[in-house]
């Protein structure tokens, strides 16, 4: 069986019974890269353009091999332009078979373009929330590897560490999972042994020893990026929030918010003061996730305000150093982009504002 002569019936069908229906239909992986077995199917995706165009889309099996028309959206391939799906693959290095019009192959073109600007480009804060996705990802896999959930969750991680790794590098998997190690060892950029780490944790040969490897594996990687993230030059920053400029945020989204969190700084305070570590420990957490709301609101993942992770509930000195500096890191955000903040003295200072 040829993949070639699959690939000619699908198209004939197309240019036949759907020469209307379909805006783009493109081929990818092995068949296009070269690295096609006697085993491989033929990968096809393609973008409807009427209702009728969706009933092309269908699985089947054919000589013992599985194939799949895979039907799609204009926003998927955006996903996979955009690295929000880390199969960029997909679009970037495939070929278009057909198109309907001229604007549909531009609007393919553009898009694969717009995945090579990001290869070729610069390691970006928005590349770098992503990565993080991904490590909190791994992470939540872990967890569910410690809990016992099985050795599926070996995989899961290795998946997620693969995306970290290979965005921030700003580049992605050429031949998917059957070249991983060579095309992950070939990287510019890659952590010491991080290979021979995946490699480890993919030939656990207990929980025990899969927990213990996939702890390595994602305490490396992290270490990795946050390298990474520290050692982004500022003018590389200041490039990238220049050429952005189009994209402002919005700063007045946080108007009221410290008015609204005001209460939990003061949550933390008291339970310090009363050396209540549970209750620390809970108000500590919570201002973290609303600091967190702070920095995705904004769409700033590099504006840091101070950390909580190292602080242990018992070390109540050392939270409310912590909490009064992420205030004061809060309220100068604030002053900076002019977003008032709304305090009263007196009861009759509020009625008067009510009443106004």
């Amino acid at each position: 069986m040829k993949l070639e002569n699959i690939l000619e019936c699908i198209l004939e069908s197309v240019k036949k019974r759907y020469s209307e229906d379909i805006c783009v239909m493109l081929i990818y992986g092995s068949f296009v890269n070269g690295s096609a077995t006697d085993k491989s199917d033929l990968d096809l995706i393609y973008v409807p353009r009427t209702e009728r165009g969706n009933t092309l889309g269908r699985t089947f099996i054919l000589d013992g091999i599985g194939f799949d028309i895979w039907r799609a959206d204009w926003e998927r391939l955006e996903q996979f332009a955009r690295f929000d799906d880390m199969r960029v693959s997909i679009l970037a290095d495939s070929r278009l078979v057909y198109y309907y019009s001229e604007h549909d192959r531009i609007r393919y073109e553009s898009l694969r373009q717009q995945a090579r600007d990001i290869e070729n480009g610069l390691l970006t804060p928005e590349l770098l929330d992503k990565t993080r996705s991904h490590l909190c990802k791994a992470k939540e896999h872990f967890a569910d590897l410690c809990l016992g959930n099985g050795f599926a969750n070996v995989g899961r991680i290795l998946y997620k560490i693969l995306d970290a790794v290979f965005l921030v590098n700003h580049t992605y998997l050429r031949f998917g999972i059957k070249k991983c190690v060579e095309e992950l060892e070939r990287l510019p950029e890659l952590p010491e042994k991080l290979a021979d780490l995946f490699l480890a944790a993919a030939e656990a040969g207990s929980v025990k020893q899969a927990i213990e490897r996939c702890a390595d594996l994602i305490r490396t990687t992290e270490a990795f990026v946050n390298k990474k993230e520290s050692g982004m030059k500022e003018s590389e920053m200041k490039e990238f929030e220049n050429c952005h400029q189009e994209d402002a945020v919005d700063f007045t989204g946080l108007t009221g918010l410290y008015e609204e969190i005001a209460s939990t700084w003061n949550k933390v305070r008291y339970s310090c003061g009363e050396k209540n570590s549970v209750t620390a420990c809970l108000a500590a957490a919570s201002l973290s996730n609303e600091l967190m709301y702070v920095q995705q609101s904004i769409g700033k993942p590099s504006q840091s305000f101070s950390d909580f992770s190292n602080c242990a509930p018992s070390d109540f000195e050392r939270l409310i150093k912590t909490a009064n500096e992420a205030e004061k890191d809060f309220v100068s955000l604030l002053n900076e982009h002019q977003i008032p903040i709304r305090r009263y003295n007196l009861i009759d200072d509020l009625r008067k504002d009510l009443l106004r």
